[in-house]
């Protein structure tokens, strides 16, 4: 949905293979990250990992939540 929302915006062919290839490179960061951030918090406690996990799922909501106040 994305991918098409950035076809659609671009104005050539050029512009768009360049927005994909930009997009897909923050996609593959964001999955490295992730693990990176998964594997320190297994390392010091994997009991807390579920909380962990909870808070990194709602920080880019409530980023979201917080930029689209600020526009308004």
């Amino acid at each position: 949905m994305i991918q098409k929302m950035l076809i659609n915006k671009s104005r050539n062919n050029r512009e768009s293979e360049k927005l994909l290839s930009l997009n897909m490179s923050f996609i593959n960061f964001g999955i490295s990250l992730g693990g990176i951030l998964g594997g320190v918090a297994i390392k010091y406690s994997i009991q807390k990992l579920p909380l962990f996990a909870m808070s990194m799922a709602v920080l880019p909501i409530l980023t979201n939540m917080c930029i689209r106040n600020k526009k308004e």
